[in-house]
Parts: C-alpha cells; sequence; structure tokens
C-alpha cells in the first residue's frame, strides 16, 4: 500500500466484521445510540455500500455475540494499516459522547493486541494558556 488514506473500502472481509462488531459492542455498551455514533455508522454503510454493509453485519452479528467472540476477531485481524483504521474508528465513535467503561475495555484490549495507542493533534499555542 502506497502513501493513500486507508478507508473502510480498504478493509477486507473479516476486518469488515470486525470493525462493525466492535462499534455495535461500543455503541450499544452505554444502552443508546447518540446521533454522532449514527452519523458515522451511517457513512461506514454508505462507504462499503449497502449490500457490503449488510452482509457484513449480518456476520458480525452472528460473530460477535460475546467478549469471547469480539476478543477473537480482533486477534485475527494482522495488517497494521486495518488495525490502525479500525482502532480510530472506534475511538471516533467512543469519544463522539463519553467513554464509558464498555468502550474503555474495548479499546484497552486492542491496544494491548494491536500495540495502537490514542493520539491527538496538538493545540496550538495560543490554545494552551487560554483563560
Amino acid at each position: 500500500m502506497s502513501d493513500e488514506l486507508f478507508t473502510a473500502s480498504d478493509l477486507n472481509d473479516h476486518e469488515r466484521v470486525t470493525l462493525i462488531a466492535l462499534l455495535r459492542a461500543s455503541v450499544f455498551s452505554d444502552g443508546g445510540v447518540s446521533e454522532e455514533e449514527h452519523a458515522q455508522i451511517r457513512a461506514l454503510a454508505a462507504e462499503l455500500g449497502e449490500d457490503g454493509f449488510a452482509a457484513a453485519s449480518t456476520k458480525a452479528e452472528e460473530r460477535g455475540r460475546n467478549v469471547r467472540e469480539l476478543c477473537d476477531l480482533i486477534e485475527q485481524v494482522e495488517r497494521k494499516p486495518a488495525q490502525e483504521f479500525i482502532y480510530a474508528a472506534l475511538l471516533a465513535s467512543a469519544t463522539s459522547d463519553y467513554v464509558d467503561s464498555g468502550e474503555a475495555d474495548i479499546l484497552e484490549f486492542i491496544e494491548t493486541n494491536w500495540e495502537v495507542e490514542a493520539t491527538f493533534p496538538e493545540l496550538p499555542e495560543e490554545l494552551k494558556h487560554a483563560d
């Protein structure tokens, strides 16, 4: 892969299933879906296409029903760009409202298994000392 931006359409079938299963677990961990989370899911569905999203969603429902199955899905994602994309998508979803303990657990497991970590852009100097 070149210096091009990795997108959801670059994910293979297993990676798509993993992303959707993890998003479902993350989004529903606090008992509801925020408007921001719903918008992110709609954007993912648009990028993957209705049929691709539906097929991956069906598999995600079958293969990501509990923590053990989610861990198995995570452990089978081997491509680093896919790991980083999935982690970034989950982090964006989790931080769109507040990060609950279920979301934090998922993110921590991924950080450990994939050796990824959250990175945030540096604040401009003028905002660092604003009161």
